[in-house]
């Protein structure tokens, strides 16, 4: 990854971070990073790219550090979000209407084919279970106990196992 890239997604992962944004443009991302709008333009098709790489390059390697498995993953995921609560609802609702769940699904899955755990490749919508926990979760502003949120994804992660 190039150097302006890499600014560019840091630059938007810090604004992101420090509070809530209702609109996030190009031009403000131009502007935080002393950039012009071309110079985005050069190194991402449209601000979705930005968020990908947020989550490409800071949150997913972030998170699956030190993982040895499938439930040390879904743990850091819920303390992830819970220490970046923030960050993680501006991309929430930022990211919400373009993603969709099929590309969610396969994320998930190469994401939990590393550890060779669950064959949720055989049956993809398998692992679908999982969005529906972290999304009533997101939809109830991040409300819900933590733990509460570990278990149920613990659980159902134990039932994957059974079932692969």
């Amino acid at each position: 990854m190039n150097l302006i890239k890499k600014h560019l997604i840091e630059v938007a992962y810090q604004e992101l971070s420090e509070h809530r944004v209702e609109k996030f443009t190009l031009t403000k991302l131009a502007k935080l990073a002393d950039v012009s709008r071309n110079t985005i333009y050069n190194n991402f098709v449209c601000l979705d790219y930005i968020y990908k790489g947020i989550l490409e390059e800071i949150i997913v390697k972030e998170i699956s550090e030190g993982c040895n498995s499938s439930d040390e993953l879904l743990i850091n995921i819920v303390e992830y979000i819970s220490k970046h609560r923030v960050l993680c609802m501006n991309l929430y609702y930022h990211t919400m209407v373009i993603l969709k769940v099929s590309d969610i699904i396969r994320f998930i899955n190469n994401w939990f084919s590393s550890y060779n755990e669950n064959q949720m490749s055989e049956n993809k919508y398998m692992s679908g279970c999982f969005i529906i926990i972290l999304r009533d979760w997101f939809d109830s502003d991040l409300k819900a106990d933590d733990k509460a949120i570990v278990a149920e994804l613990l659980d159902y992660n134990k039932v994957l196992k059974r079932v692969g």
